[in-house]
């Protein structure tokens, strides 16, 4: 949940409520829940092979099981720290959680929101975060897949990626596209628009939601026969009832020259974003003047003309995942925010980039998104730090 500005806004926009009670998912870990209609892989084996070259062979392109740590595996959902304390059981299936705040003072109030295969829900947690009060939501059955959804707090507006994969589609021939959803009212959320773009697994705001990136997943049978998947598409939601998709992609080339599936993006708090997928993570800066390195010149950064900034990745038989799953980098005023390495029981599928790199950056773990199980609400023992989504 997983950014921003950008990196805390998903995790921690109600802040006083979001820190008494993490939302988290219970139940079985999942890089990302398997595919409608397709068996998931009990383990990285011939499954998790085919999957990484971009098949439909259940869970998304390059997505397999992971192994469940001892501590996570009791029935209780125990994990050292936190205390399960309620549960949101209508919104089983949920893959993505938002906190927004409304109204100021007395009369402010904080509303999650919830989005999976059946669309969107909005639930109140100001009066007690430990039993969700469900007031809206925007049926959408068949929905894939709403990963790590993104929002505009200012403007309250949803943004849903629709994968290719969502209502019957397939990665080869199936649509993609941004659903831009008003959240003006949680009782009475009205889509605004709906856009196609060439790319749908998850959307990503930059610019401070002016602009959206959207990456993945596996490419479509009319794209270019050398592509390993599918990279960037920039969308201008300056206006959102107009939303503007430009034509050419970006971050292309990204695994050793060769363009590949871009799974998701996170901004940090200096405004970089990072974009992860196969064959590593890449930086960018998509604002102001700076020295493109590439081109040896200095030049003005845009959305969808950004100005590489750093990046790297690792040999993928070094990991315990095909390809990088999503980025974090603690930064600013949310370094201290990130999961910490000297701390243990963290599962990261990122790493510091390496090859030719300014800057190192620091990862999260994935999270472990539910196979059939309702998010869970509870208590942290401790301050809560970054959490990303599947």
């Amino acid at each position: 949940m997983p950014r921003k500005p950008v990196s805390t806004r998903r995790a921690a926009q109600g802040a006083g409520a979001v820190a008494a009670s993490l939302a988290l998912m219970a139940g079985t870990a999942w890089a990302c829940p398997p595919e409608p209609g397709y068996p998931q892989a009990s383990s990285a084996g011939k499954g998790a092979e085919a999957q990484s070259e971009g098949r439909d062979l259940g869970g998304h392109s390059g997505h397999y099981h992971r192994g469940v740590a001892k501590a996570a595996a009791k029935d209780d959902g125990a994990v050292k720290g936190v205390e399960r304390v309620g549960g949101v059981p209508d919104a089983k299936g949920a893959i993505s959680l938002m906190f927004m705040d409304y109204g100021h003072g007395r009369h402010k109030r904080t509303i999650m929101y919830a989005t999976g295969q059946f669309g969107l829900k909005a639930y109140d947690i100001t009066a007690d975060p430990r039993t969700p009060k469900l007031v809206g939501q925007l049926n959408m059955p068949g929905m894939w897949e709403t990963e790590d959804t993104d929002f505009d707090p200012k403007r309250k507006i949803i943004y849903l990626s629709r994968d290719p994969r969502a209502f019957g589609g397939n990665t080869s021939t199936g649509e993609s596209g941004v659903y831009v959803v008003d959240a003006a009212k949680p009782e009475s959320l009205r889509q605004i628009t709906y856009v196609k773009v060439p790319a749908g697994h998850t959307t990503t705001c930059v610019n401070d939601c002016r602009y959206l990136w959207t990456g993945g997943p596996a490419k479509a049978n009319w794209m270019p026969a050398d592509w390993g998947g599918r990279p960037v598409w920039v969308t201008d939601v300056r206006n959102p009832a107009r939303p503007k998709v430009y034509k050419d992609p970006i971050d292309t080339g990204r695994n050793d020259g060769k363009t590949d599936y871009t799974h998701d993006i996170q901004v940090d708090s200096d405004g970089v974003a990072w974009a992860s997928g196969r064959g590593g993570v890449r930086g960018y800066y998509t604002e102001g003047r700076h020295y493109d390195p590439l081109k040896h010149r200095w030049r003005r950064a845009t959305a969808h003309d950004p100005v590489p900034y750093a990046g790297g990745g690792l040999d993928e038989a070094t990991t315990n995942s095909s390809f990088m799953h999503n980025s974090y980098r603690a930064v600013g005023r949310t370094r201290d925010q990130a999961a910490d390495p000297a701390g243990g029981g963290t599962a990261s599928c990122c790493s510091s980039p390496r090859r030719r790199s300014t800057t190192a950056a620091r990862t999260t773990g994935c999270s472990s998104s539910p196979r059939s199980r309702a998010p869970t609400t509870v208590r942290a023992g401790v301050r809560p730090r970054s959490a990303s989504s599947g």
